[in-house]
Order: structure tokens, then C-alpha cells, then sequence
């Protein structure tokens, strides 16, 4: 942090805006608290999550199914080069160490000739203690704009970023 902006450490490069406000967001709210190891989804996060989950919905979760459903190999390269490690849930699943203590996971069922695909992320139960409920909404527009803008989804540079 450098006249009130935020720099990556190892570049010196100036973080854009919206990353700088996750970051100070972080620092400003994490507590010395260890992660439960439980997973819930945005609607389980006390005091608003399930207010926030349509939209969130319709501008990350519905962009993860419409770039990922029908290619989840994709999705495994584009969490892969993001440093997701795999995750055993639903038909293809990672979980990203987003800051200390803070894991995410992104979880995809592929699409078939019945059903649509669908996504879903989820926190660890102790999200609450370490950002307000924006920051934790933003943490995963974040990763699902990375994914989504990846080089390895389907299509990438073909089409408009969702975001």
C-alpha cells in the first residue's frame, strides 16, 4: 500500500480498483480465526447471503454454466491455471485459496440431454468472520469473472465477457 493504493508485492504493478478493495477489505476484517472445513453456499451466509444470491446468480453462477456446461474439461484447465486444486463434488469441482483462511470452491454438474448444467460456490462456514458481506459477494465475482475470461474456457476471445 503506497499513497493509498494498492501494489502487488512481487511486481510493483498497481492492483485496479476493485481487486485493491478486496484486498484492504481483508486486511481490514479477517480475524485470527482457523477455516471449519465445512462448506455452505452463498443462501447459508448469515446476515444476507440469501438476499444477494439471485444476483448473484444470474451475473456469476448462470456465466460459469453458460461458458462451462457442456466442457468441464475446460473448467478444470481454467481452475488448474489459477492455482484451483481439484475438488470431489459434483461432476468437477475446485477449491482456490483466495487469501489466507478464505478458501472458495466452484462445483459444475455438466449439462446432458435433460438438464441444463449448473454451478454453484461455496464458502468455508467461517466466511462471516473475515469480510463484510459485499466483499464476500465480490470475492466470487472475482474468481468467476477469472474463470469465465480464462484462455482455456470454451470459446474464450469469441465471445463478450459476461462481466
Amino acid at each position: 500500500i503506497k499513497n493509498g493504493e494498492v501494489y502487488e508485492k512481487s511486481t510493483g504493478i498497481r492492483c485496479d480498483p476493485f481487486t485493491g478493495i478486496l484486498i484492504l477489505h481483508y486486511l481490514t476484517y479477517a480475524q485470527d480465526i482457523t477455516p471449519s472445513g465445512q462448506w455452505i453456499t452463498l443462501k447459508e451466509i448469515p446476515y444476507g447471503g440469501a438476499i444477494f444470491y439471485p444476483a448473484f446468480k444470474k451475473e456469476v453462477l448462470d456465466a460459469l454454466v453458460n461458458t462451462f456446461q457442456y466442457d468441464l474439461a475446460a473448467f478444470d484447465r481454467a481452475a488448474a491455471a489459477l492455482n484451483g486444486k481439484k475438488l470431489s463434488m459434483g461432476d468437477s469441482g475446485a477449491v482456490f485459496a483466495t487469501f489466507p483462511k478464505i478458501p472458495l470452491a466452484v462445483v459444475m454438474w455438466q449439462a446432458d440431454e435433460e438438464l441444463s448444467g449448473s454451478a454453484n460456490f461455496l464458502f468455508d462456514s467461517t466466511i462471516e468472520y473475515f469480510s463484510p458481506m459485499e466483499t464476500i459477494i465480490g470475492f466470487g465475482y472475482y474468481l468467476g469473472h477469472k474463470l469465465v475470461g480464462s484462455p482455456f474456457a470454451p470459446n474464450s476471445g469469441k465471445r463478450n465477457d459476461p462481466f
